[in-house]
């Protein structure tokens, strides 16, 4: 929520792990939605985006959808997403730490760099 600048902007936030994600959707500055779902395949993380977004009357053509967490452009996860989302980008830490074991992507451990 402190990093979210654009209050005219409505974005969905997908922090994926192994077998699960939360889905984060700030609208206005304001916290519209947070929930988790186990996924099995990249079918149910895709249906439960697009349930979400849709109950939400979010248009996948025009909603902000970022990526944080274990996830790449060459992931089966990002290309279905793709597939049905068109706006679609990967967060950004922009933290200065310096790091023993240097972090997979800049938008990895996200959530617990911006926790504190």
């Amino acid at each position: 929520m402190q990093i979210e600048k654009q209050p005219d902007v409505t974005k969905v936030y997908i922090n994926i792990s192994f077998n699960h994600f939360e889905i984060i959707i700030i609208e206005k500055s304001k916290l519209i939605l947070y929930n988790t779902f186990a996924y099995h395949s990249k079918e149910d993380f895709i249906y439960y985006i697009l349930f979400t977004t849709e109950q939400l009357n979010l248009d996948p053509e025009t909603v902000n959808l970022v990526f944080i967490g274990a996830i790449s452009e060459h992931d089966d996860l990002y290309n279905i997403a793709y597939k049905y989302i068109r706006n679609i980008s990967f967060g950004n830490r922009n933290d200065t730490y310096i790091y023993k074991y240097e972090p997979k992507s800049n938008y990895s451990n996200f959530t617990l760099l911006k926790s504190f």
